[in-house]
């Protein structure tokens, strides 16, 4: 496997993107992997990791690239729902707009594509939480994905800046979706769950749902010491290669 950081301009910005690609000629399929809060940090780039270690290019853009402040490093120290991190972070992502969002979901997806070894036409993308939200948005708005698998998206009825919220876009989703939850969390809720489930069903939406029963919110989450759930991530992760080498055309 190998790993770098790439850097490429969207809307007259350089944004950083954290790549792994598997070792070998490929083609490999490949997935974009949208951060949370707490940006590309260990856990997205430990995830990331992984994806290569199962035969998948991926890529995590660094979505706070337009915001120029050290939060980032002032928060690294602090554990996931640590309050302090919590309100820094929280501030962050207010500042997050979702034009902004799918143009970087595009560049990624595109800079993937760009890549030796990479199958352009077996293309996914995966999130947690923020980035789950993110997922879900970049779903309905960026062509020609072959998956999509949301983590607990917050927030899907909020819009960021102008336009409507990413719930209200499912009518643009073209790509097969699998979102994954808590069963124990309160952002999505249980409720939030069936009505996302309910408005893909409405739309015609080739989709799945998975409830993991006993986990919280941010379960994926290994640095997260009262967040994760190690046997709910490990039967998420695995549902969810599943699911993506089904539709990306990937090698078991």
């Amino acid at each position: 496997m190998q790993t770098r950081w790439d850097t490429v301009e969207v809307d007259g910005d350089a944004m950083r993107i954290y790549v792994a690609v598997p070792d070998g000629a490929g083609p490999f399929p490949a997935v974009a992997v949208m951060q949370g809060r707490g940006g590309v940090e260990e856990t997205i780039q430990t995830l990331t990791r992984r994806l290569a270690e199962a035969g998948f290019a991926a890529a995590a853009p660094e979505l706070y690239h337009r915001q120029k402040d050290n939060v980032l490093e002032e928060v690294e120290h602090l554990p996931p729902g640590h309050p302090e991190r919590a309100s820094k972070l929280a501030g962050k992502a207010d500042q997050l707009r979702d034009e902004e969002l799918v143009a970087d979901g595009a560049a990624t997806v595109a800079h993937l594509r760009s890549l030796s070894g990479v199958d352009a036409g077996s293309i996914g993308v995966i999130g947690f939480c923020q980035g789950g939200r993110t997922a879900y948005l970049l779903a309905s708005a960026v062509p020609g994905l072959g998956a999509v698998v949301p983590f607990y998206p917050s927030a899907l009825w909020t819009a960021g800046g102008d336009g409507p919220p990413p719930i209200e876009r499912t009518a643009g989703i073209t790509a097969p979706l699998l979102a994954i939850f808590g069963g124990d969390d309160r952002n999505p809720s249980p409720e939030d769950a069936e009505r996302i489930g309910a408005e893909l069903t409405a739309r015609g939406k080739v989709h799945e749902l998975i409830h993991y029963a006993g986990a919280g919110h941010d379960f994926m989450n290994f640095r997260g010491a009262d967040r994760y759930h190690p046997e709910a991530a490990a039967a998420a992760w695995e549902s969810m290669l599943a699911f993506l080498r089904k539709h990306l055309r990937a090698p078991a």
